[in-house]
C-alpha cells in the first residue's frame, strides 16, 4: 500500500506529540508519587516508563527500515539450540 509523504509526516507528528505526552505525564507521576508517597501512583509511572521505552524502541526500528515493507523487530524469544525450548 502506498502512502503520500503528506500522511507520512502527519504520522510522524502525531507520534510526535504522542511520545512527549506520555514523557510528561511520566514525569508528572513521578512527582506526585513522591510528593503524596504513594506506591501505586509510582508503579504505575513505573509501567507507563517502561510502556513508553517499549514504543520508542519499536519506532526507532520501524525509522530505520527504509521501505518499510516489512518491520524489524527484536525478537522476545529465541530458540535454544539443540534443545527446543524457548529461552
Amino acid at each position: 500500500m502506498h502512502v503520500g509523504r503528506k500522511a507520512q509526516k502527519r504520522e510522524k507528528k502525531a507520534m510526535s506529540v504522542s511520545l512527549y505526552g506520555n514523557l510528561f505525564f511520566v514525569i508528572v507521576e513521578i512527582v506526585m508519587a513522591i510528593y503524596t508517597s504513594s506506591q501505586a501512583v509510582l508503579l504505575d509511572a513505573v509501567y507507563d516508563g517502561v510502556e513508553q521505552q517499549n514504543v520508542l524502541h519499536q519506532a526507532v526500528f520501524r525509522a530505520q527500515d527504509k521501505d518499510q515493507k516489512k518491520m524489524k523487530l527484536a525478537p522476545f524469544f529465541r530458540e535454544c539450540p539443540g534443545k527446543g525450548r524457548l529461552i
